[in-house]
């Protein structure tokens, strides 16, 4: 008599795609501080599921700013004034990876703030007060 035993093959799903939803694609005149948010992905076999981010200026963004981090937002810790930046998301389950679509915003242009001076002429006990203001 002969007998055999079969061994089932385990497949694991891969995450579903993270989806970027803040900044908004394409958006323009974004704090050099906002903070990149995404929906969480899900797991068919239910596995956690842990996110690399992905920041730069080139199309795709190739510089990983955060790896394997539970959190579905990040914040940059700094940025450039009037650049367009690239974003992704990968979800990993430490077996499958899903990336997101790439999205860009563009940052606030530098704003420069208004200034006054005061100068002081004529002698101390007779002080006339001129103030320039720029227009």
């Amino acid at each position: 008599m002969w007998s055999y035993t079969t061994v089932a093959t385990v497949v694991n799903s891969a995450p579903s795609k993270p989806v970027p939803t803040s900044p908004s694609n394409t958006a323009t005149d974004i704090a050099v501080n906002a903070t990149l948010k995404w929906q969480p992905s899900t797991d068919a076999d239910g596995d956690a599921i842990t996110y690399d981010v992905y920041l730069a200026t080139n199309n795709p963004p190739t510089t990983k700013v955060s790896t394997a981090q539970n959190a579905t937002e990040y914040t940059p810790s700094s940025q450039s004034n009037s650049t367009k930046y690239y974003w992704q998301i990968v979800a990993s389950d430490g077996t499958q990876q899903t990336k997101s679509n790439v999205w860009s915003y563009t940052t606030v242009t530098a704003v420069i703030s208004a200034w006054s001076t005061t100068l002081l002429s004529s002698p101390y006990n007779t002080t006339t007060v001129i103030t320039i203001k720029p227009t």
